[in-house]
């Protein structure tokens, strides 16, 4: 129990590590002349660059404690998220106070998954796990030349 603790400690540090750094070179970017300019000439592609970054680290994030199995006590690990989704709320709000707000409410997804999960871990991971193999099973079964065509 005590390593597995440890497991997924180890590795949400090393993820939102890599996430802080991420983020603080986003915001260096945008800090200076030219990023400042970019910023203000290329908004949506600034941003969408944001959003992906959150997006790719928090995906990280749920593969990871999806992988290890969460241990009884989700309060270390909620705590850690909450740390997480401020330090990071305050990094978005030097590039945007609107992309920091949206980031912020992704967040809660994250919160309310993993008390969910830890609740219901050996119901959710069979539900889930049935759910991706009907997707495979209708993708596959269906022939290749049909895929692209509608009903007639």
């Amino acid at each position: 129990m005590w390593n597995s603790n440890k497991e997924v400690f180890k590795d949400l540090a090393e993820i939102f590590y890599k996430m802080f750094t991420t983020l603080a070179t986003m915001v260096a970017v945008k800090c200076t002349h030219s990023g400042e300019k970019f910023f203000t000439q290329h908004y949506t592609i600034y941003s969408a660059s944001v959003y992906m970054v959150m997006a790719f680290f928090m995906t990280w994030m749920l593969q990871t404690l999806l992988q290890h199995p969460i241990p009884n006590v989700s309060f270390p690990i909620s705590l850690l998220l909450l740390l997480g989704s401020a330090v990071s709320f305050l990094a978005l709000i030097l590039i945007s106070l609107s992309i920091a707000v949206i980031n912020l409410v992704l967040w809660v997804p994250v919160f309310t998954f993993v008390v969910i999960f830890n609740k219901y871990q050996p119901e959710l991971i069979k539900v889930l796990s049935e759910k991706i193999k009907q997707i495979f099973e209708r993708y596959i079964k269906t022939p290749l030349q049909l895929r692209g065509r509608l009903p007639v």
